[in-house]
């Protein structure tokens, strides 16, 4: 009044429920946050760091101090995943949208650490975003077991396909040292066969007409394949009937290489009239150790040859002895793999090569 004495007292209430309960919920959050084991961050609408909890430190090493202001960017490595390329950071962020991935970061102490990395925008009234939380996990641990089941299973498909080249290479091995022991035991019987055509001399032009013989059955060697099962069981008899005579020992084995030679029974009585019928006996024999040497040399040359093959395939399937940058053939490599696979190939797998010879190295 004019007294300046209060005649009227005027007074306003605002309700502060929502602001004392979203400061109470606030408290309760920032609670959580300092005492979890996750690393979070507060980030402004710029991305730069406002605030990281005591789980941050333990996990990076770094202090508030050494950290507050900095550009959160910036502090990400320059790592394959969506978080190395900035401009899409900053474009989704901008975007309002949660973006997730696993980055490995260098600690302070310069150990590597692999993080699960989520980053929520907080919007504003108008739905923009005026910061940004960022909830760092360590799964390091989890990525370590993760590398080692990856390890555990390259090492059982690696012992599978050890297993698998240990076959392939075993069969021939096998073969040419089975072989290689018969071929000295049958170079020793040579020899003494050898030895015992001396008692019955060949004159030039007989020696000739052998070879001539001989040329003739190498040929067809190449066609007794197309005899079927029975018509070389004939033969075999024939030719034992007729080894018989001369009284040869061990006759049916005799039989059982010349008849898979194609030799026949005319072939036979050709070299009997060749050589004459004195000398026959000691020149069958004679044939025959120097077929089953053929035989026996065969047999390691092929299987040594495929041995060779298959090592050669295992380097370059591996790329052993190459450098690290070159040109590749394609087609080259689906081969050596499927030689590779070999063993497994074998268990009625029918494979279709259907190669576009035009595409490059």
């Amino acid at each position: 009044n004019y007294d300046n004495h209060p005649a009227i007292l005027c007074g306003e209430t605002t309700d502060i429920t929502l602001i004392k309960s979203s400061q109470k919920e606030l408290e309760k959050l920032s609670a959580i946050a300092s005492k979890t084991s996750n690393g979070i961050v507060i980030l402004n609408a710029e991305c730069n760091i406002k605030w990281i909890n005591q789980g941050f430190t333990i996990l990076t090493g770094y202090r508030t101090d050494e950290i507050v202001d900095l550009n959160f960017k910036d502090f990400l490595p320059p790592d394959k995943t969506q978080f190395g390329d900035k401009n899409f950071l900053m474009r989704e962020l901008s975007q309002s949208h949660t973006i997730s991935d696993e980055i490995r970061l260098k600690t302070k102490r310069k150990n590597d650490l692999w993080l699960l990395i989520n980053i929520s925008p907080i919007l504003d009234y108008e739905l923009n975003p005026e910061s940004y939380i960022v909830v760092l996990t360590d799964i390091t641990n989890q990525r370590k077991v993760e590398e080692e089941l990856r390890q555990a299973e390259k090492m059982a498909a690696l012992g599978k396909l050890s297993a698998g080249l240990a076959h392939e290479l075993n069969n021939p091995a096998a073969a040419a040292t089975s072989a290689a022991g018969k071929l000295g035991t049958e170079i020793e019987n040579l020899e003494t066969v050898s030895l015992d055509m001396f008692r019955y001399p060949l004159d030039e032009e007989k020696v000739s007409a052998i070879k001539e013989w001989f040329v003739s059955i190498d040929n067809k060697e190449k066609n007794s394949a197309s005899l079927s099962f029975l018509e070389l069981s004939d033969l075999e008899d024939e030719i034992g009937e007729w080894l018989e005579l001369l009284d040869i020992e061990d006759s049916w084995l005799i039989a059982a290489s010349m008849s898979e030679m194609g030799i026949t029974i005319e072939d036979l009585d050709q070299l009997s009239s060749l050589c004459g019928k004195e000398s026959i006996r000691v020149i069958v024999l004679w044939i025959y150790r120097i077929l089953n040497t053929r035989e026996f040399a065969d047999i390691i040359k092929k299987s040594t040859k495929s041995i060779s093959e298959l090592v050669t395939v295992v380097k370059s399937y591996s790329f052993m002895d190459q450098a690290g940058i070159q040109y590749i053939d394609i087609h080259q490599g689906l081969e050596d793999t499927l030689k590779i696979l070999g063993h497994k190939l074998k268990k009625g797998i029918k494979v279709n090569r259907i190669y576009d010879k035009s595409l490059p190295k």
